[in-house]
């Protein structure tokens, strides 16, 4: 938001979280707080292409959140898994100052033969390698949680398909008939890791 918006309107947000946050502590909460940003608009590489554009702001901004979200769907912007820098999670973790991130949503679509966002083809090939190495990328960063917003791919039927919505309606692991796609075998090495807090 902070570069999608006009700066009044990113600036009152700040004013309003800020707030909400002192009166949240206030009244005795021990709520712990996160932000969630955006890693395609981190890179510069949303919208309008700039250089690396980094998540210091936000850090200062939301000095009072205690958890870094990270949002990412990267296949509106690179064409392939590999295409994606290196240091595409640690660089902007590394800017965190210490707070524990964690994925919020995002994976890589499979299928954009209803999307007219399209700019190259997606496959479940692409998925599978992605999945894979967003793992290495969250060991990496020592992420506190991996979120899958959705499992299974979306099934709205056309009169509730937009040309917005589409994209995102590919990202699941598995289809919408709950059928396994290719990025099931790879996300479910990671599911079997004991968990250790």
């Amino acid at each position: 938001m902070r570069v999608a918006a006009p700066n009044s309107l990113y600036y009152s947000l700040v004013t309003l979280t800020q707030s909400a946050y002192t009166a949240l502590h206030a009244n005795g909460s021990s709520t712990s707080v996160s932000i969630s940003i955006q890693l395609e608009t981190c890179w510069g590489v949303l919208g309008e292409i700039t250089p690396y554009r980094g998540i210091s702001t936000d850090m200062v901004d939301f000095s009072f959140a205690q958890f870094t979200g990270v949002s990412t769907y990267p296949y509106f912007s690179y064409p392939k898994p590999n295409d994606m820098p290196p240091d595409y999670w640690t660089r902007p973790a590394a800017e965190t100052d210490g707070r524990p991130v964690y994925h919020a949503e995002g994976n890589w679509a499979t299928n954009a033969s209803t999307s007219t966002a399209i700019r190259w083809p997606w496959s479940e090939a692409d998925q599978a390698k992605y999945v894979t190495r967003l793992a290495s990328w969250l060991t990496m960063v020592n992420a506190t949680e991996w979120m899958c917003l959705i499992y299974a791919d979306l099934d709205w039927g056309p009169q509730y398909t937009t040309a917005q919505l589409a994209p995102f309606l590919s990202i699941g692991v598995a289809n919408s008939n709950l059928t396994a796609k290719t990025a099931l075998q790879p996300w479910d090495a990671v599911f079997s890791i004991p968990y250790t807090p």
